[in-house]
């Protein structure tokens, strides 16, 4: 984990977005990207420590090789702006937007590969199930 100061320049990366985490804005979420992942930080607008603890998270963008020009990678890397992860599950290769949601549980999450010999091969993409961890939504 890492700690930042709110006022501090992010040290990351200049891909940062912040999501509102609560219906009044009282509680912000904070997803920096980095090269082999990105990291996911939350903050409180009426805090007073003024640090924010980031986790981080890897993302196995290798699993992209060889279907990175498939035309449904291409579009989600697009919608998504930048943030998504990509991630092994079982076989599949799945893309996840990281801008709903939050870490393990996201919104928009996409089957667009299998695993094969000696990289992933493409397949007709499939919009997975989100999963619900409703314990991680308690602060």
């Amino acid at each position: 984990m890492r700690l930042l100061r709110k006022r501090e320049r992010c040290p990351f990366s200049h891909n940062v977005r912040l999501r509102r985490g609560d219906v009044t804005g009282r509680m912000q979420r904070a997803v920096v990207m980095h090269e082999a992942g990105y990291y996911e930080g939350y903050y409180s607008i009426l805090d007073e420590d003024e640090r924010i603890e980031f986790t981080q998270y890897d993302s196995e963008e290798h699993l992209l090789i060889g279907i990175e020009d498939y035309w449904p990678v291409q579009r989600l890397k697009w919608f998504s702006k930048g943030f998504y992860a990509v991630d092994q599950e079982q076989s599949a290769v799945v893309m996840s937007d990281l801008r709903m949601g939050v870490a393990a549980s996201y919104v928009f999450r996409f089957k667009v590969g299998e695993v094969s010999n000696p990289h992933p091969r493409s397949v007709e993409p499939v919009r997975l199930k989100a999963v619900r961890e409703l314990d991680r939504m308690r602060i």
